[in-house]
């Protein structure tokens, strides 16, 4: 996966996108695999799953937003955090990691996987929502952002993004990685090749 990277003109202070394509919008529904919130699809182990499943590229995706060691990082719905353990590695024993979730059951399994990560930076979990970051203004030299916000309504985009530009640093980067439609495969159906029912 290849990241496409925007450079937004935004008053100050400037971001850099680094957006790694954004599919669809809509709202958040209650159904399967939902956590305390409600909401869908974001139970760590569907989330694991989902993760495990492209991992390669999903991990590339992360490396090639440019987080430098000694920075300051939001994961912003971090989700089980599965991308916390490279994040902590890229930024390093002088960097800080903070992992923001809705659900407190996801924000405890966040702290579970960085307990033992090796040159582990400072690492802060909290309860809360993108859309009211918790954070002072300036906080951050990057966001990170993955399967979030492409279930945000436009006006939660909007919401959200301006929540992210007060808490980054001057020249921080927002970096997006959402649905890729990419990843899917679509086969013909052989038949006869399913039983009969």
């Amino acid at each position: 996966m290849v990241a496409i990277r925007y450079r937004v003109c935004l008053p100050e202070p400037a971001i850099e996108v680094r957006y790694c394509r954004r599919f669809a919008e809509g709202n958040i529904s209650t159904g399967r695999n939902s956590t305390s919130t409600g909401h869908e699809a974001s139970d760590a182990s569907w989330l694991d799953l989902h993760f495990e499943s492209s991992r390669p590229e999903y991990e590339d995706a992360l490396t090639q937003v440019g987080m430098q060691r000694g920075w300051d990082v939001l994961d912003a719905g971090c989700g089980g955090g599965s991308f916390l353990p490279l994040i902590c590695e890229l930024i390093g024993s002088n960097g800080s990691v903070t992992a923001l979730d809705l659900a407190p059951e996801n924000i405890q399994r966040a702290e579970n996987l960085t307990k033992d990560v090796p040159d582990r930076p400072k690492v802060h979990t909290r309860v809360g929502s993108i859309l009211s970051l918790p954070f002072n203004h300036a906080s951050f030299d990057c966001v990170w952002s993955a399967n979030v916000m492409q279930y945000l309504t436009p006006a939660e985009f909007q919401q959200a993004t301006d929540e992210v530009r007060r808490v980054l640093k001057p020249g921080g980067i927002l970096a997006v990685k959402d649905f890729d439609s990419t990843l899917l495969q679509m086969l013909p159906m052989i038949t006869g090749y399913l039983p009969a029912s």
